[in-house]
């Protein structure tokens, strides 16, 4: 198989979670904010390929919304998938026309930022929906969304 440039991590439910959420429900989960500040907390980093970050976190609540939150995270997925294919085109401009590299590093920042708006809304409701899921007021809100901004984690300021 060769060796990867990147890690990867294998989610799979144990069936008894199975009837209560998705493994989309299960990657939503662990990239909102409640569980990224509360892994930070007990663990003093959000690295998601530690394995140690998944020791004591609390599993994710039960939801009516499971449908919404699949939907949304296949949608992003979609779009991540479109933008890695943007992406691995630019990288093959620049390597078979390296004087270029300026131009497609701009144009690289532009289709960045283009996806990061595209997914704006779509991870927003999943933030919004773990909030309320485990009923944290705008206070808490507010004291995880500065601490993880502090340590240089992206919050959407819209949170």
């Amino acid at each position: 198989y060769g060796k990867l440039d990147y890690d990867i991590v294998f989610l799979k439910l144990k069936p008894e979670f199975s009837k209560v959420f998705s493994i989309r429900y299960l990657l939503a989960y662990l990239k909102s904010l409640p569980l990224l500040w509360l892994s930070y907390c007990m663990h003093d980093s959000t690295d998601i390929y530690k394995p140690n970050i998944f020791f004591n976190l609390p599993a994710p609540p039960e939801s009516n919304d499971v449908n919404e939150v699949d939907k949304a995270v296949d949608e992003i997925l979609e779009l991540e998938r479109k933008y890695l294919e943007k992406e691995a085109q630019i990288r093959f401009l620049m390597k078979k026309a390296p004087q270029e590299r300026d131009s497609s590093l701009r144009s690289m920042e532009k289709k960045m930022k283009e996806h990061n708006d595209s997914i704006n809304d779509k991870s927003l409701f999943l933030d919004r929906h773990f909030l309320k899921e485990f009923d944290i007021n705008d206070d808490e809100k507010m004291l995880m969304s500065t601490m993880l901004r502090n340590r240089k984690i992206f919050v959407n300021p819209n949170i």
